[in-house]
């Protein structure tokens, strides 16, 4: 299928960038950007063309912003939660294989819910990017560089920005304790995220951590009556 201008656009983007991320340690595929840590984890970099804009085989339709803008998403990619989840990738990973997630801030340093770019010009676009990526996506892959640091935030509500809390709950910290051969610490996880649970609106939750439990080899774990 032959790229629109959209499309050509945003490419143009990406090349304004590419050197500067090359540089530090990022390869491309795609829209994604990827980096692996030394952990494993893998730091994830994704541009999403919007509206309408043939972009990643599949067609944004959205209100939100108008023809020909972007947005940046930033992730880390955490494979045993991946696998855990039923999301994992064996090939190049993009943001929505990870567990933690947001989008990146836009060019409005003042509105941190302002997260469109536009295309043009593609140079000044491209300079723009790069300070934000020093600013917050650097920054963000810094507080999830290790699964001790990821760990650490789970459960305590401690985030730079509220969107940055999806996939950092008891669960993710579970699963990943689970996997370093701690048992106990894993199922003391599953047992705040279960006592923080409101049994009347979450009634399926105590089915799902026994689930979770039993799927991380926690044999004998159990849950308090409410």
């Amino acid at each position: 299928m032959a790229k629109t201008q959209f499309t050509k656009n945003l490419d143009a983007v990406q090349r304004e960038v590419r050197p500067f991320l090359k540089e530090h340690g990022f390869n491309v595929k795609g829209r994604a950007f990827n980096r692996e840590t030394e952990e494993g984890l893998v730091q994830v970099i994704h541009f999403y063309l919007d509206s309408g804009s043939f972009a990643f085989g599949v067609i944004h339709e959205s209100a939100e912003s108008p023809p020909g803008q972007f947005w940046v998403e930033i992730g880390v990619y955490i494979p045993e939660v991946a696998k855990s989840e039923g999301n994992e990738e064996a090939g190049w990973k993009k943001t929505y294989n990870c567990a933690i997630r947001r989008r990146m801030m836009g060019p409005d340093g003042d509105n941190i819910y302002a997260t469109f770019w536009n295309c043009l010009p593609a140079d000044v676009i491209g300079r723009a990017l790069i300070t934000r990526i020093k600013s917050d996506a650097f920054p963000f892959f810094e507080r999830y560089a290790t699964r001790a640091a990821i760990i650490s935030k789970c459960g305590t509500g401690e985030t730079w920005l509220p969107s940055e809390g999806w996939g950092l709950g008891e669960i993710t910290a579970a699963i990943i304790l689970a996997g370093q051969g701690d048992a106990s610490g894993a199922e003391n996880r599953l047992r705040r995220d279960y006592a923080r649970t409101d049994a009347q609106k979450w009634p399926g939750r105590a089915k799902r951590l026994l689930e979770i439990a039993h799927k991380l080899g926690l044999d004998g774990f159990t849950l308090p009556d409410k």
